[in-house]
């Protein structure tokens, strides 16, 4: 889950016609926002004067700031399962999903030990739209992450973010999807609310996948 700790970006919305200097100019802000964070989630996560009900709240209250939440909750759901939802359960949903979202991440905190970040060129999908990509790098080891962001409401945010191609938003929506087939809106919000869902698979075998090259590099060490 180091990955997951590493999800902060955003994009600047262009107002008006383009330029050819505007471009290069969102690119740089966007660029700078996504360094500035994941540096200071990895300076939080790596201070040893902190302890670990710190350095979760410090992270938390960056990740509420700089991720679109409750856009990632109805993302999840997608066009086919939003609608069926009435507005009380979207809200129901939404909070539900948030919580799901950090306690996940808080579960696999402790997995951040040694990385540095290589940050690429942020790329535009669409006029409000960036994807950015950076390198996770251990001592052995090196993974791909990709930070989808959009500007809503003149602010930057987190929309999703991607794991060696893994989506966050998809794999928890890939859950909610093949519960919903089979059952009503009404049991999803029920089954969310008793912490009943496994974490995604896909996610899982990821963190499963770190903590194991984690304790090869560790008896290496020795």
């Amino acid at each position: 889950m180091k990955r997951m700790t590493t999800i902060f970006l955003a994009l600047p919305l262009l107002a008006g016609s383009l330029t050819a200097a505007e471009p290069d100019k969102d690119v740089k802000r966007v660029k700078a926002f996504v360094e500035t964070n994941i540096t200071n989630v990895l300076d939080i996560l790596k201070n040893k004067k902190l302890d670990k009900e710190e350095r979760k709240d410090k992270v938390l209250a960056i990740g509420d700031v700089i991720f679109d939440l409750p856009l990632m909750a109805k993302l999840s759901l997608g066009r086919k399962h939003w609608p069926k939802f009435e507005k009380a359960e979207r809200k129901k949903f939404t909070d539900l999903f948030v919580t799901t979202l950090k306690a996940s991440f808080l579960d696999k905190i402790d997995l951040i030990t040694d990385e540095a970040v290589e940050f690429k060129t942020p790329k535009r999908k669409s006029k409000t739209k960036f994807e950015m990509m950076t390198v996770v790098v251990s001592k052995d080891s090196r993974y791909n992450m990709v930070y989808k962001v959009v500007k809503r409401k003149g602010k930057w945010k987190i929309y999703d973010v991607e794991i060696e191609g893994i989506s966050i938003v998809r794999s928890y929506g890939a859950q909610y999807s093949q519960y919903l087939k089979k059952h009503s809106t009404a049991e999803l919000l029920d089954k969310m609310s008793k912490k009943s869902f496994a974490q995604p698979k896909a996610l899982e075998e990821k963190a499963a996948e770190i903590k194991k090259e984690q304790a090869e590099r560790k008896k290496k060490a020795k």
